[in-house]
């Protein structure tokens, strides 16, 4: 079985959703990044090394998104799930 990104077992399906992250990753990709990635997660991963992206980025989306109220801002939190999931994800090929 082949899943794709929001494929795992048991994922709600939100039409909005899907189209706001495929939006994300197509900006990204059209900024150079990888056609996988959401512009938070690159965000997050620029900055921690310490690259111009990164140090403009992070803190426009964070500040964007402060209403969600994370610990460690949306960033960090957004790049933390791609992670996680990105795991699943493997696990889940590797047992099909």
């Amino acid at each position: 079985m082949n899943l794709a990104p929001r494929e795992l077992p048991g994922d709600p399906y939100s039409w909005r959703i899907e189209v706001l992250m495929a939006l994300d990753c197509l900006l990204n990709a059209l900024l150079r990044g990888w056609h996988h990635e959401t512009l938070s997660s690159r965000s997050w991963r620029a900055w921690v090394m310490d690259r111009v992206f990164g140090r403009i980025s992070k803190p426009i989306i964070d500040l964007l998104f402060a209403w969600q109220k994370h610990s460690e801002g949306h960033c960090h939190a957004h790049y933390k799930a791609e992670v996680e999931r990105a795991d699943l994800i493997v696990k889940v090929r590797s047992t099909t």
